[in-house]
């Protein structure tokens, strides 16, 4: 990781030697006494802790906070509930790309079941999320929420976004820069695996969305959302320089 997020900002924090931070210090980054590495507090500054002691029984570190992590994209993501795997990997890759919210819903093409997985029954969600961050090097952790229907994801949209559904098929054209123009603020959605069903198409089509697609070719979900991510951010000129302390 590039980064180690923290709940709180303190001038010192002491791990245990049994914390998993202290063996990734001591043993991935191969750190002792006197060496700095970079933390974060979630949602807030990213600075440098300085080890101060290391011994049997853990390392104590100050902390010196300097730095605005990278804002959030302002994109809002409303997504098919996918199998928990393709989950998995969604939620380690999109922290990379900073959308304010992540909605999951359930799809008509959807498996109800996938929402009793235990990657939403326990804490590895959130575990995962962080680790994607702090891969990031971002302090911004996105928010995560599931609706019952795509009807009940697009009724928690805010007003005045503008608003993308990608679609291969009954497409109006491609996602290119002349989709966001103005826009100040999107929300994009992306179908299950099976893709969307007519219905679906009629309620996004109702609640304001264009469909657009993003090449030719059928893509997978989790190589669908970091693509057109990585084109909001470009067209909505949100690349911003690389934070580089």
């Amino acid at each position: 990781m590039n980064l180690i997020l923290l709940e709180k900002e303190e001038s010192q924090i002491c791990w245990k030697t049994e914390d998993s931070r202290t063996q990734h210090v001591r043993n991935v980054l191969g750190l002792g006494i006197g060496d700095c590495f970079f933390v974060g507090i979630r949602n807030g500054l990213i600075g440098k802790a300085q080890i101060l002691e290391d011994g049997p029984e853990g390392i104590m570190m100050s902390m010196d906070l300097q730095w605005d992590s990278p804002s959030p994209l302002p994109v809002d993501l409303l997504i098919g509930l996918p199998r928990p795997q393709v989950a998995r990997r969604l939620l380690r890759e999109i922290p990379s790309l900073g959308p304010g919210n992540v909605t999951f819903f359930i799809a008509d093409k959807s498996e109800p079941s996938y929402r009793q997985s235990k990657l939403w029954k326990t804490g590895e969600w959130e575990k995962l999320l962080q680790e994607g961050a702090e891969q990031a090097f971002s302090t911004f952790v996105p928010k995560i929420q599931h609706m019952e229907s795509l009807t009940e994801a697009i009724n928690g949209l805010e007003h005045g976004q503008g608003r993308i559904a990608f679609d291969l098929y009954e497409t109006e054209g491609s996602f290119d820069i002349s989709s966001v123009k103005e826009e100040k603020r999107l929300a994009m959605a992306f179908g299950p695996e099976g893709g969307w069903t007519s219905n679906e198409r009629r309620l996004l089509r109702k609640g304001g969305f264009r469909l657009l697609a993003l090449g030719p070719r059928v893509l997978r979900v989790e190589t669908a959302i970091i693509s057109a991510l990585s084109l909001a951010a470009s067209h909505l000129g949100r690349l911003d320089i690389p934070l580089v302390p």
